[in-house]
């Protein structure tokens, strides 16, 4: 699942565990150590496994080899040297091919997927989009991953066009 900081993306990780189908989630860790372990409980209650960010690859592929829900943020700017520029509301930004990569790996498809606020409600509804195919497994072209991010972006900029306020982004 490719998703970002949308809607109340925290509650979202949480309702796939309370849902029957917790997911592992990669993240930062937090600087204070306190905060870190605070976040770390409210995030565990129904299931979810978190995964720091500098040390997931490995751990991800296990997962999704053995068939595990794995949810990736893609709305964060890559530093410059790590990123490839894929379009994003029509500029070029430092995306990370890494969903792209994992998905050719298992030959999975990625589909983006977010939690909206329903109006001025405390309902929530699940928005997933429709699956992207993943590039042949052998084939290994840098191409192809930028070719499926940049759907992959689409994908996730229709989410944010349906509901504008609820993407929460200030970072380039």
């Amino acid at each position: 699942v490719a998703t970002g900081h949308f809607g109340n993306w925290e509650m979202f990780a949480q309702a796939q565990g309370f849902l029957g189908h917790p997911i592992s989630l990669v993240y930062r860790r937090f600087k204070n150590p306190l905060v870190e372990a605070q976040i770390a409980a409210i995030r565990s209650r129904p299931g979810t496994r978190m995964l720091a960010k500098r040390s997931a690859a490995r751990e991800l592929l296990q997962r999704l080899r053995g068939g595990e829900l794995v949810a990736l943020p893609i709305d964060q700017h890559e530093p410059a040297g790590h990123g490839f520029p894929v379009p994003f509301f029509g500029r070029p930004a430092s995306t990370t091919l890494g969903p792209a990569r994992l998905a050719q790996l298992v030959q999975a498809p990625l589909q983006v997927a977010v939690m909206a606020r329903v109006g001025r409600t405390n309902q929530h509804e699940i928005i997933v989009q429709e699956p992207i195919a993943p590039p042949p497994k052998r084939d290994k072209d840098p191409a192809l991953l930028i070719e499926m991010m940049t759907k992959v972006n689409a994908s996730y900029e229709d989410c944010i066009r349906r509901y504008p306020g609820q993407w929460l982004w200030m970072h380039r």
